[in-house]
Parts: structure tokens; C-alpha cells; sequence
């Protein structure tokens, strides 16, 4: 096999968080700035108070983890569910083993709504049946400016992350931006979502054991 391309080491820590809204059990994990590490894909972008974060990812045996602290001036999010895209929210994307290897990955919406936290899994890697994911623990929190976003996912609802099986999987993550007249675009940390569903622009995460 040949490959030809730019392969990153982000490593996916090993630990179990609580999900309490609180950044004390994600400390000892790298953040990903992602103004500086990802991508800006929108017209006008004002700079970090406009949009802007960074993001902190884990896993145990039972649970993949996702804290994600994005400042917006403005939070905007009318919808519920598979359309929470179009406001304010996040969406991450995970496929198996190598991306370039990969047709096949879910995909998963969080947003706070009118309704609170919504964790929406929008497309299934296996034929799953797409819909509210339950099982989730989310907690999303605005605080002035900035919003905390903080999830726990059964490995379970993503089949492909298997601990005892792989040593890598695809990741994928968009933070998209509405200030109330229509999506202006969004800020992203590997690719493959917001222009098309394309898995081989993932970025790779290495388990740590």
C-alpha cells in the first residue's frame, strides 16, 4: 500500500470523566485549539470573539468523551434535533481504523436548544436507526460569551471503537456559527463534514493505552 499525505499523533487519552459540566477531570488532557490547529470556513470571520474554541477528547472501556469550550458572541439555535446544524452547535464525526481506509462513520449533533442539551445521532455507520441518542450524557452550559459543551457516548452507539479491537480511528469536528440570518459557516478540526460526508479527510486519533 501506498500512501501519499500528512499523518498526525493526537493521541485519545484513556480516562474516565464525570460529566458535570466542570473542566477539573480533563486537565491532564491536550487541548486542540481550533482557530489554530483546524480550519475557518466562513466569510468575515471576526477573529476569536466572533467564533472560536478548543476542544478535549477521551475514552474508557464503556464511554467516548468530548469536552468542547466555544466562544460566540451570539448563540442562535431555533432547531431541534437533525436540523440543529443550521444555528449554533456542534457536529463531530467518527469512522473506523485509518480514514483513507474508511467508507463508513457516524455522525452526531450537539446542540442547546429552547429544550436544553440535544444529542442527535444524524447519520449510522452500520444501518442504525438515527434518531435521539438517550444513552448520552450531555451537559452544555452558556456562560456569558462562551458555551461548555460536555458529552458521554456509549461506545456502544459507535460500533467502530472497539478498545480491544483498533489503536485508531477517524475524528471529525465543526463548530457552526448563526447569528440569527442564516448559518454563516463554521470552524473545524479535521474535515470531511461540512463540505460533503468524506471520512478519508479525517483526522487520525491513536487509543492511548
Amino acid at each position: 500500500m501506498v500512501y501519499r499525505g500528512a499523518i498526525a499523533n493526537n493521541p485519545c487519552q484513556k480516562k474516565t470523566i464525570v460529566v458535570d459540566g466542570n473542566l477539573d477531570d480533563w486537565k491532564t488532557i491536550p487541548a486542540i485549539d481550533l482557530v489554530k490547529n483546524g480550519a475557518v470556513e466562513m466569510k468575515g470571520h471576526k477573529g476569536s470573539d466572533d467564533l472560536s474554541g478548543w476542544i478535549r477528547i477521551a475514552y474508557d472501556d464503556n464511554h467516548f468523551y468530548l469536552f468542547a469550550a466555544i466562544r460566540d458572541d451570539v448563540h442562535f439555535q431555533p432547531n431541534v434535533e437533525d436540523n440543529t446544524w443550521e444555528g449554533d452547535g456542534i457536529q463531530i464525526a467518527i469512522s473506523e481504523a485509518l480514514p483513507w481506509n474508511s467508507t463508513s462513520f457516524y455522525e452526531v449533533n450537539l446542540a442547546l436548544t429552547s429544550k436544553g442539551p440535544d444529542v442527535f445521532l444524524s447519520h449510522s455507520a452500520r444501518g442504525e436507526k438515527v434518531g435521539k441518542v438517550t444513552s448520552a450524557l450531555c451537559r452544555i452550559l452558556r456562560e456569558g460569551a462562551t458555551t461548555n459543551y460536555e458529552l458521554a457516548i456509549p461506545l456502544k452507539e459507535l460500533a467502530l471503537i472497539d478498545p480491544a479491537a483498533i489503536k485508531a480511528f477517524g475524528f471529525s469536528l465543526l463548530v457552526n456559527d448563526n447569528n440569527g440570518e442564516g448559518r454563516k459557516g463554521w470552524i473545524e478540526w479535521g474535515s470531511g463534514i461540512g463540505k460533503g460526508k468524506h471520512p478519508d479527510q479525517f483526522e487520525v486519533c491513536r487509543l492511548e493505552k
